[in-house]
């Protein structure tokens, strides 16, 4: 019985004794935090830098020099090469295998300090809405202990492209601005007249534009002139020079016959009054 008695002692001596010697880390929960900060919102087919800190050391003694942990993100969404997660403050380039993440420094860290970058690239196809990148089951060590550390997390969104603003008269946009009677817009100001425009000017009656003046009765200009008055009453139906001669006929036929009558007239008279004296 006392052998027994003995025995049971021991066990919970030896036991007492296993508790004292875990490690500070494992008996006060997590020893220091992962923090993750990027841009909170992103386009399709663009890239995030997402950077991963360690912070709010705890219990780690002379500190840390060693990182692994879990990435998980939403691959129909996000990709991401082991090339695109770069060291940062001293740090070795990262492995990532397997969406597992570690690094080591050749020096102890004990406050706040970006370890590595992460560049994701978002899909064309991408659902648009919030999407998070995690790194959880985070550990860390050093040449004595192993730490436990809180998981990081970030949430960004993924946005439509934005349409471009309406112009508002200013030369600064996509679309051209309203011409301003210059001749340094895209558009070729209105004519003002001069023949130095693109367009040609008002005709303004000379002969010197591509357009004919308006017609001013003379028979010099491209478009025939409008017929003169001496058209206007012409009888198609009788030749012009038959017409003159039989006019010219009658004319003097009528003078001889008047001329031959003031005549007899005048020499009766004139006898009468020999006659008297």
């Amino acid at each position: 019985m006392k052998k027994q008695m003995k025995m049971m002692i021991s066990i919970m001596i030896i036991s007492v004794m296993l508790v004292v010697a875990i490690p500070l880390a494992y008996a006060t929960g997590n020893n220091f935090s992962v923090i993750l900060t990027a841009q909170n919102t992103v386009k399709r087919g663009e890239t995030v830098e997402v950077t991963v800190e360690l912070d709010a050391f705890t219990g780690t003694g002379k500190g840390i020099n060693s990182f692994m942990g879990d990435l998980e993100y939403d691959e129909t969404k996000l990709s991401i090469e082991s090339s695109q997660i770069v060291a940062q403050n001293g740090w070795d380039t990262p492995m990532y295998e397997n969406d597992k993440v570690l690094t080591a420094k050749g020096s102890m860290v004990t406050a706040k300090e970006a370890i590595m970058k992460m560049t994701f690239t978002v899909k064309s196809d991408a659902v648009l809405g919030e999407t998070t990148i995690t790194i959880k089951n985070a550990e860390a060590a050093n040449d004595d202990n192993d730490f436990i550390g809180e998981d990081g997390t970030i949430t960004i969104e993924i946005v439509e492209e934005t349409t471009p603003p309406a112009d508002d008269g200013n030369g600064d946009v996509q679309n051209p601005p309203a011409d301003d009677g210059n001749d340094d817009g895209q558009n070729p100001p209105a004519d003002d007249g001069k023949d130095d425009g693109q367009n040609p000017p008002a005709d303004d009656g000379k002969d010197d534009v591509q357009n004919p003046p308006a017609d001013d009765g003379k028979d010099d200009g491209q478009t025939p002139s409008t017929d003169d008055k001496k058209e206007e009453g012409k009888d198609n139906t009788v030749a012009d020079k038959e017409y003159d001669k039989a006019g010219t006929g009658t004319i003097i036929s009528l003078a001889t016959a008047i001329v031959a009558v003031i005549a007899i007239i005048m020499y009766r008279k004139n006898k009468k009054y020999q006659d008297i004296i």
